[in-house]
Parts: C-alpha cells; sequence; structure tokens
C-alpha cells in the first residue's frame, strides 16, 4: 500500500512538473511571437533607415530557443545640406519607433529625437525661406506669401528650443536599436 501511495504522489509531482513546464513553453513561445512581431513592425516600416532585427534568446525546457528580446538599428542621423529630405526621414523614423502596438521606452526616446530633428529641419527650411525673401516686398507681403506658401507653423522655433532642452540631457548617435 506504501508503493501504491509514493507511486501516486510520484506521479502527481510529475504532472506538476510536466505542466509547469508545459505553462513555460507556452509563456516563451507568446514571448516569442511578441518580440518578432516587435521588431518586425520596426523593420517593416523603417525601410531603407532600419537594419536586420537581431534577437536575445533564452532556451525552453524543451530545448528550443525562444526570442525574449531583440533590437532593429535605424540610423537617426540628418541628411546634410538637405533638410526636407531629413525631415521626410525623420518622420519615417518616427513611425518606425512607433510602429509596435507597445513601443518601450527606448522607442518613445528614439521618436522624440526624430521629432527634435524635424523641428530642427523645419526651422532650417524657415531660414531658407527668410534668406530667398526679396527684398522688394514689404515685410508684411513677405509674411503674408510665407503663410500661404509654407506649411511650416511659426511655432517651430519655440518647439524646437524645448526638443534642443531635451536633447540636451541625452546623447545624439548617428545609429541607434530599436529595442524591446
Amino acid at each position: 500500500m506504501r508503493v501504491r501511495q509514493a507511486e501516486s504522489a510520484l506521479a502527481r509531482a510529475e504532472a506538476r512538473v510536466l505542466e509547469q513546464m508545459q505553462q513555460e513553453i507556452r509563456e516563451l513561445a507568446m514571448r516569442d511571437r511578441e518580440v518578432r512581431a516587435h521588431e518586425q513592425a520596426h523593420k517593416a516600416v523603417g525601410g531603407q533607415y532600419a537594419g536586420a532585427p537581431s534577437y536575445n534568446y533564452q532556451r525552453g525546457p524543451d530545448g528550443r530557443m525562444y526570442a525574449i528580446g531583440g533590437s532593429v538599428p535605424i540610423d537617426i542621423s540628418p541628411i546634410p545640406g538637405d533638410p526636407a529630405a531629413t525631415l521626410q526621414k525623420m518622420q519615417q523614423v518616427q513611425r518606425a519607433a512607433l510602429a509596435p502596438l507597445q513601443p518601450s521606452a527606448a522607442d518613445r526616446s528614439i521618436a522624440a529625437e526624430a521629432g527634435r530633428q524635424m523641428i530642427e529641419a523645419r526651422a532650417q527650411l524657415l531660414q531658407q525661406q527668410d534668406d530667398g525673401a526679396s527684398p522688394a516686398t514689404s515685410p508684411a507681403e513677405d509674411e503674408t506669401a510665407e503663410s500661404q506658401a509654407d506649411p511650416v507653423p511659426r511655432s517651430v522655433a519655440a518647439q524646437l528650443d524645448d526638443y534642443r532642452a531635451v536633447a540636451a540631457s541625452s546623447q545624439t548617435a548617428s545609429g541607434i536599436s530599436l529595442t524591446i
């Protein structure tokens, strides 16, 4: 009788261990899917500015490797001498950073940096337009023409100052990884 009780207790313990292993495998598989979808969203939207995803793996109790983290390198360097192209690039970078359903803190940081560079590019575009203003027109005519032709709001300079203040507290790099 004691042998049967011991066998029964052993069978229950084995069943619990097996269930725990199966639960861990389910959780790892779900995390793997989430990580891959997250990084693929960055890559798909980032296009030419995004590199190939790389993953961090964990071996599951079944011996398989599951992705538990990852990153996609993305080029956030401005396009020298071309603020319009920089503006377009940073819009795409920002969309790529925020593409996953749940952007990470690093993703939001990249989006903010892209936003800062967008503000700077808009300010450069405004400066170029101001530099190209005809001296034969009055300032009121210049302002009217700019407001009709320029979709960039006049508050760009103020926004740029805000972003510069934020950027001063963080490092800027030309290649940053979007991570989960």
